[in-house]
This record gives C-alpha cells, structure tokens and sequence, in this order.
C-alpha cells in the first residue's frame, strides 16, 4: 500500500481539487464524504461505485444487503425464555 499523504482526491460535484482532511469543497461548498475500500482499505470519495486503486465495488451487493436486514430483524426480536 502506498503513502496515502501524497492521495489526490475531486469533488464529485465540481471536479476541483480537494484539501486534504477536507469535509466540504472549498470551491462549491457541497459536503464530501469518504469510504474505505472494503478490499484493499484505501480512501474513497463515497460516491464512488467501484475503488479507483483496486477496481473492486464499494456497494454492498445484495445479498449481503438482504443478509444484513434479517439479522436486524432478528436483533429486534426479544430473546425466548425456556
């Protein structure tokens, strides 16, 4: 992995360059947030579709997404006493 001090990231609304660290455009003003890559771990713009270092998807699939709610579900439910 290489030294992510040196990353250049653009706002994806405007496409100017963002300040490291930054939480909104300094040129548009529009909020901009960061994922990791749940492959390689590297930063993302978050609306971003696939990692611009690895190529691998930032979207949760669906089933993992389907997987995710049934365990929500489940967490809701309480607990059967024996």
């Amino acid at each position: 992995m290489s030294d992510s001090s040196h990353e250049i990231f653009h706002c994806p609304y405007c496409g100017a360059i963002l300040q490291k660290n930054a939480h909104y455009c300094s040129s548009c003003g529009k909020e901009v947030k960061f994922v990791e890559c749940p492959s390689c771990k590297r930063l993302q713009v978050a609306s971003s579709n696939f990692c611009r270092y690895c190529g691998k998807s930032l979207k949760l699939s669906a089933k993992v997404k389907k997987n995710l709610s049934k365990l929500k579900n489940l967490a809701k439910k309480p607990l059967k006493k024996e």
